[in-house]
């Protein structure tokens, strides 16, 4: 079952990468930016910032 579970999400994450680079460019271009990154999370978000 956790072998199951495991390859359902790699599906899910083969099928959002695509998405997740059209979101990424597409905030960059909105924000007036060269790039933009999506993170899993607020906190991530929070992490990167700090380190920006």
């Amino acid at each position: 079952m956790f072998v199951d579970i495991e390859l359902n999400a790699a599906n899910i994450d083969a099928r959002l990468i695509p998405r997740q680079a059209e979101f990424e460019r597409l905030i960059a271009k909105y924000s007036g930016r060269k790039h933009g990154i999506a993170v899993s999370s607020d906190t991530s978000g929070l992490h990167l910032l700090t380190r920006a």
